[in-house]
């Protein structure tokens, strides 16, 4: 029969295996980068070899003290004996927090009527817990399984082993004492469990180890955060006070109590309860313990630390913990007493730990990071990473090098390693071209060829986009072998095509959206068959999304493709196949997916897909995105309803129909208006489009005029007889509050200002009514 203890070392072990895996999974695959893996690491690796605790930042050798006092990591950097690379503390760090099981499980068996093993499986299937042993590699992990024994002991009267622990705690990062404080608090409250009146010292000495604890932790926390952090801050980073206590922290009270109102703030409390089930609410005043941290996170300025996802909710998953177990405590209390008994409680409790464990199942669902969760990324091995080890073997150990942000943490174990474009003393330069984080495409690429051409560098290795240089004293400029520009090409052909060209010179085969829904991150990723030799130098391959409302959401003259900025259109050979990517980003609720070739910075013509024509631009498809996973929609040029008219115009030129908010608007929402126009035969001049917006008392308040403009801009001259023609208006500035008529027409510039008048006579049309109301007024 396997006992509760085998289940708890199956659950234990299993967790510590599993995250160990998925951390060193996502280190190997390059999606591990300088902050905050190596950053550390190095620190840690450095104190082994002469240098205390520093690191290369920027341009200089830093001590890990002028961010944060870390004293778990000296100890901790004693792995590197055993194994020399950074993924022994993702392990170490996994199995620390899989061990912070245990403690759980003789916390609940000792105060909670539910079986414990419920409670382990709550604490494991923590997403907060969870995202920390995912995060890179961090000091705050390791203070939950210490932080949880120090309690244990504490609530066990087993002082020494309480203050062993404790000073781990303490070890861990200046700003944990805070949780002693409050767990020193706690104990000079509470009343000692024991009912022997021979033992009336029992309280007084809880109460002097309380004091103790809270004058120590103070003193510890002041030391630490200003007596060496502040210090050190000062001279590295210029701040007079911790650097992260100078930028995420605003000293305006009004900005606090915005904070208290945002949803998202909102939100992560709420997720902080349901990793729990709820049953953290029953008992309220043990979540005291962790008000420090939940202080720190509600009102820090850097959405991460509210987020969930990284690191700094770990400790409070001891808390919630706690609070969860004394929480079943007093629901045993209030339940009726004459429910059948189960182990103490009652088919009622044992409903409601049904009930809390779904909701808990539910949260793990949608924000865990094992294969039972949803938003669990996923990482393998392709091509591009496979080439790593070719390119490590030949870097020297020790040497100083610069690697960009997603290589350092493998060239990281060395005195002197920088961030790229940091070079400076460096030997080695080692770069993947094709992810440099914070880094514009272009700054990587004039970085790259300045390197090349300086006379200072030569180029040992370059494949697929990686690039390892020596310095060393060359003659000619160097060239990056054909083998380097792999990665913009594709390594399979797709069976399946569209075979849509663009003037006889290439052809669009096929494309994918590459969507991350949990962030809702998209990019879309586009083939193209060469089809001539010689190609124009400034050939641009458009890939453009446009919202619902004809407005770019991206800006590809400035957010180049990383493929064709190194590899342009000159290089390219007849029956290629180019592979070109965008950068992820939010495209909102609906977007639209529009390609085109064009050459320099004109913009190509927007059009309608249509794969029987030719075409400068076409539309590929648009997308939804629903509760989670896009819907892939035909090609629609608007899916949002327009209101249907028809007003003509002279010249042929007719209004078919239109959109406004139908709902008011906040002055500070941007007003966009869209228009729908059809002609009957082509326009001789290009006409002016105006919108005026005017008040109740006929007053003018705010006019746009320009060009038609839908993604780019349209000149009636351009309009196709027959065609339904969109147009988007955006108003930038802000509008006043009260109801607004808005009213369109055309002029045209001659020798004198024309407008063109309607059938009827009239200058210009009201279409309708927009209301603008200042909802902080109310």
């Amino acid at each position: 029969m396997i006992t509760q203890k085998v289940i708890l070392a199956i659950l234990i072990v299993a967790f510590g295996l599993y995250f160990s895996w998925y951390a060193i999974q996502r280190y190997e695959t390059l999606n591990a980068y300088t902050a905050d893996l190596s950053l550390i690491d190095q620190a840690m690796w450095n104190t082994l070899h002469g240098h205390f605790m520093e690191a290369t930042w920027g341009d200089h050798q830093q001590p890990r003290f002028a961010e944060h006092v870390e004293l778990i990591l000296i100890p901790l950097s004693a792995f590197f004996w055993i194994w020399d690379d950074v993924r022994i503390l993702l392990i170490v760090q996994a199995y620390v927090l899989a061990v912070g099981g245990l403690p759980v499980y003789w916390l609940a068996k000792q105060y909670s009527p539910v079986h414990p093993l419920f409670f382990v499986m709550l604490y494991l299937f923590s997403p907060p817990l969870q995202a920390s042993a995912v995060a890179d590699f961090h000091a705050d992990p390791f203070v939950v399984t210490p932080y949880l024994l120090t309690f244990w002991y504490a609530t066990r009267k087993s002082w020494r082993w309480m203050w062993f622990w404790a000073i781990i705690v303490m070890m861990c990062k200046e700003n944990m004492p805070t949780l002693l404080v409050m767990l020193g608090m706690y104990l000079f409250m509470q009343q000692p469990a024991t009912t022997k009146v021979s033992e009336p010292s029992a309280g007084l000495n809880q109460k002097k180890h309380a004091i103790a604890l809270i004058i120590i932790s103070v003193a510890w926390f002041a030391i630490a955060t200003f007596g060496i952090v502040a210090p050190l801050a000062r001279v590295n980073f210029g701040t007079d006070v911790p650097v992260y206590l100078a930028n995420r922290f605003s000293s305006n009270p009004i900005e606090w109590l915005t904070m208290l109102t945002d949803i998202n703030r909102m939100w992560y409390l709420t997720g902080l309860l349901l990793t729990t089930g709820g049953l953290a609410l029953f008992a309220p005043h043990y979540l005291l313990l962790g008000l420090p941290i939940i202080i720190a996170n509600m009102f820090s300025n850097f959405a991460g630390q509210y987020s969930g996802e990284q690191h700094y909710s770990a400790p409070l998953v001891p808390i919630f913990i706690i609070a969860a177990i004394h929480g079943t405590k007093h629901l045993a209390h209030i339940i009726p007493k004459n429910q059948t008994p189960i182990r103490g409680g009652s088919k009622l409790l044992g409903f409601l730990m049904i009930v809390a464990f779904g909701i808990a199942s539910s949260y793990h669902y949608c924000y865990g990071w094992t294969p039972l969760s949803r938003r669990a990324e996923t990482y393998s091995h392709d091509y591009h990473t496979r080439l790593l080890p070719h390119f490590l073997k030949q870097i020297p150990a020790g040497v100083p090098i610069s690697a960009s942000a997603g290589l350092h943490p493998h060239v990281a174990h060395r005195h002197v390693a920088y961030t790229f474009p940091t070079y400076q003393e460096s030997q080695f330069i080692f770069v993947d071209v094709t992810d440099v984080p914070g880094v514009h495409p272009n700054e990587v690429k004039a970085k790259i060829d300045e390197l090349l051409s300086n006379g200072k560098w030569h180029v040992l290795s370059a494949i697929d986009g990686f690039i390892l240089m020596e310095r060393a004293s060359v003659d000619v400029r160097q060239v990056l072998p054909p083998e380097f520009y792999s990665f913009a090409k594709a390594k399979l052909v797709s069976q399946k095509s569209l075979d849509v060209e663009f003037d006889e010179k290439i052809k669009l085969t096929n494309f994918s959206i590459i969507d991350e829904p949990f962030h809702e991150q998209t990019a879309v990723e586009v083939r193209w068959h060469v089809l001539q030799d010689n190609l124009a130098d400034d050939m641009m391959l458009w890939v453009q999304f446009y919202d619902d409302f004809g407005q770019p959401l991206n800006q590809p003259l400035w957010q180049p493709m990383i493929e064709t900025l190194w590899y342009p259109s000159s290089k390219w050979q007849k029956d290629e196949i180019i592979m070109t990517k965008t950068l992820p980003q939010d495209l909102g609720d609906v977007f639209h997916v529009g390609v085109g070739v064009g050459y320099g910075h004109d913009f190509p013509e927007l059009v309608v897909w249509d794969s029987n024509q030719k075409r400068s631009w076409l539309q590929l498809g648009t997308f939804r995105r629903g509760n989670w996973s896009l819907e892939i929609m035909p090609p629609t040029p608007i899916v949002q309803p327009l209101t249907t008219t028809k007003v003509d115009f002279e010249k042929g030129l007719s209004l078919m129909g239109y959109h406004l908010p139908h709902e008011p608007i906040s002055p500070d929402d941007p007003l966009i208006i869209i228009l729908a126009w059809q002609i009957i035969a082509p326009i001789e001049h290009d006409y002016t489009i105006f919108i005026h917006v005017i008040n109740e008392q006929g007053q003018l308040v705010a006019q746009h005029d320009s060009t038609p403009f839908w993604v780019f801009s349209n000149p009636t001259t351009n309009w196709q007889t027959g065609n339904l023609i969109l147009d988007s208006h955006k108003f930038e500035d802000h509008l006043p509050d009260g109801k607004h008529q808005i009213r369109v027409g055309l002029y045209t510039w001659g020798t004198v200002l024309e407008s063109l008048p309607l059938i009827s006579g009239e200058d210009s049309l009201v279409i309708g009514t927009v209301y603008v109301l200042n909802y902080s007024k109310y």
